[in-house]
């Protein structure tokens, strides 16, 4: 019977990391062309803690990627995104700029708070539900 069947749609892995990788190369394509400016040295300091800030909720999303569907888990992220984004740029502007060596530290100390602040929103969310 065709309805016994289980299907299922996966995407194929190496055509996803293909179409990244070309969404990527489009975008800095655009960005060389139409945005020139952006490449100018004095957005140094913001291309590098950019890449890295993007770099440290990749990985983030990737390694909570079975929690994609809970809103505590994207309120977190979010949460941590705009600290992050606050405190680098405060630091950025009322200090001293960050190297590339000092933003890869701050991506990994980072990451110790960022996995408990997400474990402990959507734990206490299914705690909740297990009270009710």
């Amino acid at each position: 019977m065709r309805g016994d069947v289980k299907t299922s749609i996966r995407l194929n892995s190496v055509f996803l990391g293909f179409s990244i990788g070309l969404g990527i190369g489009i975008v800095l394509i655009v960005s060389v062309f139409c945005f020139s400016w952006i490449w100018d040295e004095k957005y140094k300091q913001l291309r590098a803690a950019l890449f890295f800030g993007v770099s440290v909720f990749i990985v983030l999303i990737r390694k909570y990627w079975e929690l994609r569907r809970s809103i505590q888990f994207w309120l977190a992220l979010s949460i941590l995104a705009i600290a992050h984004a606050t405190i680098v740029w405060l630091f950025m502007t009322r200090v001293r700029s960050l190297s590339p060596r000092e933003l890869i530290v701050i991506a990994a100390v980072e990451c110790f708070p960022a996995v408990f602040l997400i474990n402990w929103f959507v734990h206490s969310e299914r705690m909740v539900q297990h009270e009710e």
